[in-house]
């Protein structure tokens, strides 16, 4: 899929700096980015701690609750910003692809996203009032869940709610849905985390 860096974190002179990518200072940008992927963990015959309890990738070092955390933290330092996304050049295809994705009816129900959040927003739903989709609350609390939750919960639950097999977290269909509803909502002020229903 490739890299489409839209941050920089540097050292300003008030502390740490997170930049949009195109206004950051040349020396930010060059840097390599760091991920959190299957590549193995350094291969260390004096590290005894995390090969033996079986966490063998850098992807093993945290729980799924520990990266809702980390990425609540993170939104959070953004709260009150605008969102703004941009949509040309490398990103341009997969936000073609989270739009179909969007548009796709799937499931039992032969449901897609925009029937419930587009034509029906605002109407209640099983007692529950249909959202317009907007992604600017999350990470969100969520009433129901009793805790934080990220977009991807919340698309695996429309999806089983569509009586539709929901894919994986990070799965590539969630990832393009949620930088097409991202673009949606620019200009919306980031609420994260939020409380919702």
């Amino acid at each position: 899929m490739g890299v489409v860096p839209f941050a920089v974190v540097g050292d300003g002179r008030r502390g740490r700096a997170y930049v949009e990518f195109a206004t950051a200072p040349e020396e930010w940008t060059k840097r390599e980015p760091h991920f959190l992927d299957n590549s193995d963990l350094p291969n260390n015959p004096r590290d005894f701690k995390t090969p033996n309890y079986g966490l063998t990738t850098f992807a093993d070092l945290f729980t799924p609750r520990q990266l809702v955390a980390l990425t609540t933290f993170i939104t959070y330092q953004s709260r009150g910003m605008k969102v703004d996304v941009a949509i040309d050049g490398p990103a341009a295809p997969f936000y073609e692809k989270g739009r179909a994705f969007y548009y796709r009816t799937r499931g039992q129900f032969d449901l897609a996203c925009y029937q419930c959040h587009d034509a029906n927003a605002g109407k209640m739903l099983r007692g529950e009032r249909l959202s317009e989709g907007h992604t600017n609350g999350f990470p969100s609390y969520k009433l129901k869940w009793q805790e934080v939750g990220s977009t991807h919960r919340q698309f695996r639950r429309c999806n089983s709610l569509a009586r539709s097999e929901p894919y994986d977290y990070g799965a590539d269909e969630y990832v393009n849905l949620e930088l097409y509803l991202a673009y949606r909502g620019r200009g919306l002020p980031i609420e994260a985390p939020s409380v919702r229903p």
